[in-house]
């Protein structure tokens, strides 16, 4: 074989093997899961008193550190 015929051959190989892949996995895929309804509103949030986080900060603790870094951040860009 000529190499131009060669790479068209190994090309026309690996498209076949690709396509064969995509049907195969098409066909034994589940069907996808029921959505639920509501979106962010019917998020569970874990209860932060409960949590600890590095080594021993509670959650709620670190909640409001962080609050309190975000807004002393917003107030000292909003005078620039």
């Amino acid at each position: 074989m000529t190499k131009p015929t060669l790479t068209a051959a190994l090309a026309l190989a690996g498209l076949m093997f690709l396509g064969s892949t995509a049907v195969a996995q098409a066909v034994t895929s589940p069907p996808p899961a029921a959505q639920h309804a509501g979106g962010e509103a019917s998020l569970v949030l874990p209860d932060l008193s409960q949590a600890t986080f590095l080594g021993g900060i509670g959650g709620r603790a670190l909640l409001t550190w962080g609050l309190l870094v975000c807004s002393t951040n917003r107030c000292w860009r909003s005078r620039s």
